[in-house]
């Protein structure tokens, strides 16, 4: 089906790795239509599914129908994903723009909890975290993360670890970022190395954050600001708070090291201490 629909082998390659590469591929096909499904289904000589799926379409056809009528009577509001979103929106009309889209392990939670507070709480960037900042009752959570991390999160930062490479989702959103990244020329992932683990093949080439390397020529936590720093924002305001949190640290001691079917239904149808590196 993915073929059909004109797929590129990355992508049919990283639909095959999730949980539910079906619904992937649907919630990926914007522009697909119910009359294009059908097609698509009738010449994989599969009339079963659509028979079986024909009462679903016209009901999406109904709702889709009462919905658009309800759209041309009110403004159209924009997707609200997270929390900051409800409380942004609210507040002016938009949306949360993100520095970066955190992926990670429940296992490396704690060390993620670091990151948040170092990024965050010292550096003034905003990070996206899925378990913190979505709101609950989202359709369709991969639409979710693919749709943030394509148009409101400058960066992903993919946190590495054997416990990170343990899941296929996350595995898919490392992929997916990387081809967004080559599709629009631009440096879209910046890998972390929590632990040492096996990298994919793909990241090996990346020049990344590595926690597990102690080296007094350079600072972890300051790489990280900088790597994570908007390229647009005026000098000062990317380095007034490294600078500011710099001093502080020097007086101390430092370390070396944030889719749906889219288309015409037709008839037919917390704080943790700091770590510290080895």
């Amino acid at each position: 089906l993915a073929e059909l629909m004109g797929c590129d082998m990355l992508v049919i390659q990283n639909l095959e790795k999730t949980s539910n590469p079906f619904a992937g591929l649907i919630s990926q096909a914007k522009d697909l239509t119910a009359n294009q499904l059908i097609e698509y289904l009738e010449k994989m000589d599969r009339y079963d599914v659509v028979d079986d799926t024909i009462a679903l379409m016209e009901n999406d056809l109904y709702l889709a129908s009462r919905q658009t009528n309800l759209q041309e009577t009110k403004q159209d509001i924009p997707q609200i994903v997270t929390i900051g979103d409800q409380e942004q929106f609210s507040e002016d009309g938009t949306l949360v723009q993100y520095d970066a889209f955190v992926l990670y392990a429940r296992e490396d939670q704690e060390f993620v909890n670091t990151v948040v507070k170092k990024i965050e709480g010292e550096y003034g960037m905003k990070l996206c975290l899925k378990d913190r900042d979505f709101i609950a009752g989202l359709p369709f959570e991969h639409q979710a993360v693919t749709e943030l991390i394509s148009n409101r999160c400058r960066f992903v930062l993919p946190i590495f670890s054997p416990n990170f490479l343990n899941s296929e989702d996350n595995k898919f959103v490392v992929n997916f970022s990387e081809a967004l990244g080559i599709e629009r020329g631009c440096r879209k992932i910046v890998p972390c190395v929590y632990q040492q683990c096996d990298l994919p093949k793909s990241v090996r080439y990346y020049t990344r954050l590595d926690f597990t390397r102690q080296n007094p020529y350079w600072d972890f936590w300051d790489k990280m600001k900088k790597s994570l720093a908007d390229p647009s924002a005026p000098p000062s305001e990317r380095t007034d708070k490294i600078n500011i949190s710099t001093t502080e640290n020097n007086t101390e001691q430092k370390y070396p090291a944030r889719l749906s079917l889219k288309g015409d239904l037709s008839e037919k149808s917390k704080s943790y201490p700091e770590n510290v590196p080895p």
